[in-house]
């Protein structure tokens, strides 16, 4: 049993949580047109604070977490309101897929932070949603640390997270940013920790990755892209820096790649298709 487990008995009445999630809420129906039709994953869902607060009798809502005790109640309480549009499975992101093409909306709450690799859960995400659809992420900006320190950091990743860095990763899974900004201040152990939303839609899955340099100015991904718009070519092109030993045929293969630009001491520049 992990500590959300026993958690999951309480969560509903702690008043962080329940804030967190209504603000979370509230700036997702102010932003974004919530359709009857969409399909909505809460992932990192908890007893259900945002599938709950998203949901209507039309929307299909479903809840993953990978604590089965938040998955119990999550589905207790569902069935408690006669919601049977909504439910709630146990899942783990880092051995498991995502449905492909399947939501219109993904939401998670802070649950960033207990994911080790962040651009594989993007990546699952966009995977994930169908085109046009929306990624709403809210969680700590970057802490020194302490806010979990009550449980002494049991089960965290990351320390928050920088929102314009954040933000450039999601940017280069295909997404838009609509919004980025702190929306809410949670306040324990005598100080405030801003707590962010990035919102994002889903403007293609067909990406081209630039890998090197692109310092020339005809072959930065803004002259690229609107290149592709021009002829109205539905792809988008992102840069891409190699790390920790990652090779082009590992990444490309990786993040399904329609094409690669491979920029190498400023002299060949060719397209893998």
């Amino acid at each position: 049993m992990n500590r959300f487990d026993e958690a999951a008995k309480s969560w509903d009445s702690k008043p962080s949580s329940v804030a967190i999630a209504k603000t979370s809420v509230d700036n997702i129906n102010e932003i974004i047109d919530v359709k009857d039709n969409f399909k909505i994953l809460d992932y990192g869902c908890g007893t259900g604070l945002i599938a709950f607060g998203l949901s209507n009798a039309h929307h299909e809502v479903v809840g993953m977490d990978y604590s089965i005790g938040m998955v119990e109640k999550f589905n207790e309480k569902a069935a408690q309101l006669n919601y049977k549009n909504v439910k709630a499975i146990q899942h783990n992101i880092n051995e498991e897929d995502l449905p492909k093409n399947e939501f219109d909306l993904i939401a998670t709450s802070m649950t960033l932070h207990h994911i080790l690799d962040t651009n594989m859960f993007i990546r699952k995400c966009k995977e994930s949603l169908k085109v046009g659809g929306y990624l709403c992420i809210n969680d700590l900006v970057t802490e020194d640390g302490t806010f979990h320190k009550k449980h002494n950091n049991d089960g965290v990743e990351h320390f928050g997270f920088d929102i314009a860095e954040l933000s450039q990763i999601i940017e280069n899974h295909g997404f838009d940013i609509i919004e980025a900004r702190v929306i809410h201040n949670d306040f324990r152990n005598d100080r405030d920790y801003p707590i962010f939303q990035i919102i994002a839609k889903l403007t293609t899955k067909n990406l081209i990755a630039i890998f090197g340099n692109p310092v020339a100015h005809s072959k930065s991904p803004q002259m690229q892209n609107a290149g592709l718009k021009h002829i109205n070519f539905d792809a988008k092109y992102i840069k891409h820096h190699l790390e920790n030993g990652e090779t082009i045929k590992d990444v490309f293969n990786q993040n399904e790649y329609i094409g690669a630009n491979i920029i190498r001491y400023f002299e060949f520049n060719f397209v893998i298709l």
